[in-house]
């Protein structure tokens, strides 16, 4: 079955020519040849955690092909100590991050960073300051500023810093799909996105999908499911686009290769690549035996890709090290799996870290065990963050639970997460932003909450989270604040419904103005009218308001709606007490009825 996405594939390099040399996916310049050792990160999102962002079908597939190509002689034989692969859960924002740092830290002058991405492209809003986001594994369906993603601006710092201060040679090759209703929809997100990359890496090569108003197909025929773009492109580094049988590939010979197999094989649906550079320009030197098992198992129709097993950097390490030091990073390893970070004293991942970082032998590990150690320690809070952006619905919502005990690690976990990251890291303020967050959500006093937020919007100043939650700090006299504290969170994050939630909440609670109420909830609804926590909130307002008709209907279709993957307890027990009301009231009006009866038959 035919799946039609809309698929930006660009291809960026770093030097403004190629090289060839005698490992396959290298550039041809022989003024700057790579002369060092090729690392890889591959990242392939077809599966994505929140629902509310559809799930592509092939975009894994795409990307292990691809690590497959490295992996193979034409494209350079990297094994394990130089190509990370993360798809589907394993490539969250967090994990994500800390593969590219290893790329910063890894790569110097002479060496090769290939950077590949295929899942969404997306942006929210139409401005000139958000160029777009990559949608990783954990970002939010809808308010992509509160992470899980990375946004253009992060990665053309980290190509620009591996070009020009690494020196190293670099590759990055985005295929970023969009198929179905994202956030940016309305304002065609996926093609700005498309443009701003292209636009970012000007006067390099660019090799795209489509062209802008176009979409790209994917689908069973292409490799029992592939992209046909990425099918057709892959095939053609093999060798199949060596016209001239010359064993390279040029930037021409893989442009004529995808004009006549991706538009003939896309009709009756019009998709034409497009590719700008070089046409002379060599992109791969082509290995024979691997082309002619290609052209067999394409004769055969047999599966050709296959992983390329080899000992990893890890085990090498490992393998040579004492047995106790051994238990001792599996340790570390187990403890991170299960957030003991601090404690116990004796078997948490800090002792752990701090005592395995002293050894000698382990310090080709050392840059692995810190990154993710960082990656680990902020997760939890970009869960919650998730959830707010995606439901409202976090635990402290649901079950009615002290925010004081349910975050009052986070700020020591985020803070811990910064330090190792160091301040010059690109995740450094919004980690910063994101404790300062926590700091305030753990505070009992208005006044101490809203230092805090402020706090977190110096660091990050189009943070929502930090918004709402200044919302509720505000007192009866300050309408005016309250209003532009949601203005901002609305501004920032237009599909989100709690802003309006949380102003409804100012003005029943701090003001008594239920009509104003009332008006900004049905706004939300029109927002996200399968939103539980909207109904949620307009059961409670009916409840105020004595219309406990109306109230026991919203409850009901919230609590028949919680049994989705949400438990809502709290709904379950205002529902409860309402019931539990109206009988009393139905109980005494019988009583009195009873004993008029009672009375005039007398």
């Amino acid at each position: 079955m035919k799946t039609i996405c809309l698929t930006i594939w660009c291809c960026f390099v770093a030097a403004s020519l190629f090289s060839q040399t005698e490992k396959g996916f290298t550039p041809a310049s022989k003024k700057n040849p790579v002369t060092g050792t090729t690392r890889a990160v591959v990242i392939g999102i077809s599966d994505y955690q929140d629902e509310g962002i559809p799930d592509l079908h092939f975009a894994d597939k795409d990307a292990e092909a691809f690590a497959n190509f490295l992996s193979s002689p034409a494209g350079g034989s990297l094994d394990q100590d130089h190509l990370q692969i993360l798809t589907n859960q394993n490539a969250t924002a967090g994990k994500v991050a800390a593969a590219l740092d290893w790329l910063l830290e890894q790569s110097k002058e002479g060496d090769q960073a290939i950077i590949y991405f295929s899942g969404h492209g997306d942006v929210e809003r139409k401005t000139i300051s958000q160029p777009g986001f990559l949608l990783c594994w954990d970002s939010p369906a809808k308010i992509y500023m509160g992470g899980g993603t990375f946004g253009l601006t992060y990665f053309q710092e980290i190509v620009t810093t591996l070009s020009v201060q690494n020196k190293a040679k670099v590759v990055v090759i985005t295929d970023a799909c969009h198929a179905g209703k994202l956030a940016g929809s309305q304002i065609g997100g996926a093609q700005i996105t498309g443009v701003n990359l292209a636009r970012q890496y000007a006067n390099e090569v660019k090799i795209l999908s489509c062209q802008p108003d176009e979409f790209s197909l994917e689908g069973q025929q292409w490799g029992g499911g592939r992209g046909v773009f990425s099918y057709h492109l892959v095939e053609g580094l093999f060798g199949m686009a060596d016209q001239n049988a010359d064993l390279t590939v040029t930037v021409g010979e893989i442009d004529r290769y995808l004009e006549e197999n991706v538009t003939t094989e896309a009709a009756p649906q019009s998709q034409s690549p497009i590719l700008l550079g070089n046409k002379a320009e060599r992109l791969a030197r082509v290995d024979v035996a691997v082309l002619s098992d290609l052209k067999k198992s394409k004769s055969t129709g047999l599966r050709f890709f296959a992983t390329t097993e080899s000992r990893g950097l890890e085990d090498d390490v490992l393998s040579k090290l004492d047995s106790g030091i051994v238990k001792k990073y599996l340790a570390f390893k187990l403890a991170l799996k299960e957030n003991r970070f601090f404690e116990p004293a004796d078997n948490c991942a800090e002792g752990l870290y701090a005592s395995l970082s002293t050894e000698a032998g382990l310090a080709p590990l050392h840059g692995f065990m810190r990154r993710n150690y960082a990656a680990a320690l902020q997760d939890g809070a970009q869960q919650v963050f998730n959830t707010m952006l995606k439901t409202g619905l976090t635990l402290d919502i649901l079950k009615g639970d002290r925010p004081d005990q349910l975050y009052r690690d986070y700020p020591v976990w985020l803070d811990r997460a910064a330090q190792l990251l160091g301040t010059k890291h690109y995740m450094y303020a919004p980690l910063q932003a994101r404790k300062a967050f926590f700091e305030g959500k753990i505070q009992s006093n208005r006044a101490e909450r809203r230092k805090y937020y402020y706090r977190a919007l110096q660091w990050q100043p189009d943070l929502p989270h930090a918004y709402v939650e200044l919302i509720p700090t505000c007192s009866k006299t300050e309408v005016d604040s309250a209003a532009f504290f949601a203005k901002m969170a609305m501004e920032i994050a237009p599909s989100w419904v709690v802003p309006y939630v949380q102003l409804s909440m100012f003005y029943s609670n701090r003001m008594r103005d239920t009509d104003k109420a009332d008006s900004l909830l049905k706004q939300a609804l029109n927002i996200d009218s399968n939103s539980i926590f909207v109904w949620y909130n307009i059961a409670v307002l009916y409840q105020r308001t004595g219309d406990n008709e109306k109230a026991e209907y919203w409850l009901k279709k919230t609590v028949s709606s919680s049994g989705e993957g949400i438990c809502f307890p709290c709904a379950y027990l205002k529902l409860g007490y309402l019931l539990r009301n109206c009988f009393k009231t139905c109980y005494k009006r019988l009583a009195i009825i009873l004993i008029m009866a009672i009375y005039t038959m007398l």
